[in-house]
């Protein structure tokens, strides 16, 4: 039939794209326009927008629909798309005496239900036969076509006469499948399961999982006959139909047996496995060897970690529970794969490679068959126990002298008593040296400005790793912390947070020690840390008599009261020299003296020059005392230490804070 094409372009309101415009005239005079794909999407099933070209007759008032391998041949067989009736609103699309529901109705919606598990509802076909009152459900991907009579209830299967949709879907196995349709005869009540094919995921669902086939174009169908005398489905023959049905029952196991097979799933997978009828084979084809891969990964990989050493192991698990994971699924497709390879013989022309399955360190799983043996029944791994291998475990909490049970044990003790509890006796001078060098640490001790969190203190794996750097440098945020009233901690978070530090063997017992002083002892609760930005206690706490002495001579004066006088009669020039400079060093050994016994202090005042020699004769007072202001400050804000006992039976709550 010849056709005159027009083509134009036609731009989509409130888009910057097109649609290209199609129009044929017939030899027999008639009109058509093509109708865009974007306008049928959605509306109709994916196949009638898929595998159809749209042609709108302006003659005849309707859109018809002609197969994209035909799409120039006009004829009356062709779905067409037309007007109701008059007095009726809407189109619908009818061929013939058949007509198509509508996929966005209640009826479609009803159906769809039935099949979703199966099926996309986009890919469902429902048609209504008006001649005979019958809906017909097309499935075209699984080749599966299904009936419902008006007036009756049931939804007949056509490739399964007698059988129609079993209102009870439940199977009493592969409990957590989603993706499969129970049949049920309306005679004898035997029933069917089709289950299509295709990768099998799974997610957790409550204390059990959900497993989903993954949808794809073209698929089989496999069908099973429920064999409630021998508790089992039956395949149909072909091993792939085993080999998915093997994987479905191992990857739905539950510790708790099937109702149908009175075996957990994984017991019944292995018993497919090991029956003969797997052996029945000439040659595993892909789609075998892909399945037999899949099972081959429910034995977890077992291996030495590190590889060198047999400390530790590494376990590579899926997504399952615990009993699915059996130890033997590998043995079995191995030995099935091995029986593949011997085939080869008679098949020397085939290409197909072995696949390579996971590799576990036969040690580790056979220590692993006799650990599970306990959880398994006869057949199954129960056989596995022996005592063989049992041997005498001493458990680490019985070696009550480890150093770090003692440490544990003597702060919890402390925080909960509310006393000082200590086997050690430490004086005070070795207290502040322990502290004082575990201040040292950083560069920078952040002042009581920086804020600990109180949430910080709990347990946190991340404290046995490296806690020095940030309890040394904000131990004035976690003395505040600790002693700051009812916003503190309680006692079993500081409990739990000194336990994790003095297990983690990182930080000094005196230390931690000192912390749990800032929570149970009032007087060391009382003092407040010095209210500075931060400190340096790597320059040293001690005042440096040598420095300040060096700084000051750097403001000697020239005029001094010798500067008048002439040596004595019979006095060299060189001791009146050396006199001169002793009465000046005099006078600054007695200025550093008055200063020492004003310290610690960061605002110190010029000492009392009494006698002879007299500071200020020797040195600009004025400005020494500006160096000696500048010098004790500094230094009094890197005095930062505490001590607060001097035994575990005399704790002297002394404590020193230099502001």
């Amino acid at each position: 039939m010849g056709q005159t094409i027009h083509l134009g372009k036609e731009f989509i309101p409130g888009s910057e794209d097109f649609d290209i415009c199609v129009r044929s005239f017939s030899e027999e005079h008639r009109v058509r326009e093509f109708v865009p794909v974007r306008l049928l999407t959605g509306a109709f099933p994916d196949a009638f927008v898929e595998d159809y070209a749209h042609w709108y007759d302006l003659d005849g008032g309707y859109v018809e629909f002609w197969p994209v391998k035909d799409p120039w041949k006009a004829s009356s067989s062709h779905w067409r798309l037309q007007r109701k009736r008059p007095g009726q609103n809407g189109w619908c699309l009818v061929k013939g005496e058949i007509s198509l529901v509508n996929i966005r109705s209640q009826t479609a919606g009803s159906l769809f239900s039935f099949f979703q598990p199966i099926e996309r509802a986009s890919r469902l076909h429902c048609k209504f036969h008006t001649s005979s009152s019958t809906l017909e459900i097309d499935i075209p991907r699984l080749r599966l076509s299904f009936s419902l009579q008006s007036g009756h209830s049931s939804i007949r299967a056509r490739q399964y006469p007698g059988m129609k949709i079993d209102p009870d879907q439940s199977l009493g196995t592969l409990v957590g499948l989603r993706s499969k349709l129970i049949l049920l005869h309306e005679n004898d009540h035997s029933r069917k399961v089709l289950v299509p094919d295709g990768a099998v995921t799974w997610v957790k669902d409550g204390g059990h999982v959900a497993v989903n086939i993954d949808w794809q174009a073209v698929s089989k169908l496999h069908v099973y006959s429920v064999d409630n005398q021998l508790g089992r489905l039956v395949d149909n023959g072909s091993l792939q139909s085993k080999l998915m049905l093997c994987y479905l029952h191992a990857v739905t196991s539950f510790c708790v047996p099937d109702v149908l097979t009175k075996k957990t799933g994984t017991e019944q997978s292995l018993s497919i496995l090991r029956s003969a009828s797997m052996r029945s084979f000439s040659q595993l084809t892909p789609e075998n060897i892909s399945i037999l891969v899949e099972l081959a990964r429910l034995t977890p990989v077992r291996k030495y970690y590190p590889a060198n050493e047999r400390v530790m192991q590494s376990v590579e698990w899926q997504n399952l529970g615990c009993l699915v994971h059996h130890d033997d699924f590998r043995e079995q497709v191995q030995a099935i794969i091995d029986q593949d390879s011997r085939m080869r013989i008679f098949y020397p022309h085939s290409q197909q490679n072995q696949p390579i399955l996971p590799v576990s360190d036969k040690n580790l799983l056979q220590r692993d068959r006799i650990r599970s043996s306990s959880f398994r029944t006869s057949g199954f791994g129960a056989e596995g126990h022996t005592s063989i291998f049992d041997d005498s475990y001493t458990e680490r909490g019985r070696n009550h002298q480890s150093e770090g049970f003692s440490r544990v044990f003597t702060l919890c003790k402390t925080i909960h008593e509310g006393t000082l509890h200590s086997a050690r006796t430490i004086t005070d001078q070795d207290l502040l040296s322990h502290i004082w060098g575990f201040l040292c640490m950083p560069e920078e001790v952040h002042g009581p400005a920086m804020v600990v969190e109180k949430a910080m203190v709990k347990y946190d794996a991340t404290w046995l790793l490296d806690p020095v750097d940030f309890v040394s440098a904000h131990w004035c945020g976690i003395h505040q912390l600790l002693r700051s009233g009812t916003t503190r901690p309680n006692k079993h978070q500081v409990m739990i947070w000194l336990s994790v530090l003095a297990f983690s063997d990182k930080i000094p017992m005196a230390v931690l020690e000192t912390f749990a002083a800032f929570y149970v002892i009032p007087t060391m609760a009382a003092c407040r840390p010095p209210s500075r930005p931060s400190f340096q206690p790597t320059k040293g706490y001690a005042l440096n008599k040598n420095v300040l002495k060096s700084q000051i001579q750097s403001v000697t004066r020239d005029q001094m009261p010798e500067s008048s006088d002439l040596p004595n009669r019979g006095e060299k020039y060189g001791a009146f020299k050396s006199r001169i400079e002793e009465n000046r060093a005099q006078a600054l050994n007695n200025f550093i003296a008055g200063l020492c016994t004003q310290w610690p202090t960061s605002t110190p005042s010029a000492p009392n020059s009494q006698g002879s020699p007299k500071f200020e004769d020797y040195y600009n007072s004025q400005e020494a005392m500006a160096i000696v202001r500048k010098s004790f400050s500094e230094c009094c804000g890197r005095a930062l230490a505490a001590v607060f006992y001097a035994s575990s039976t005399s704790p002297a709550k002394t404590w020193i804070y230099f502001n």
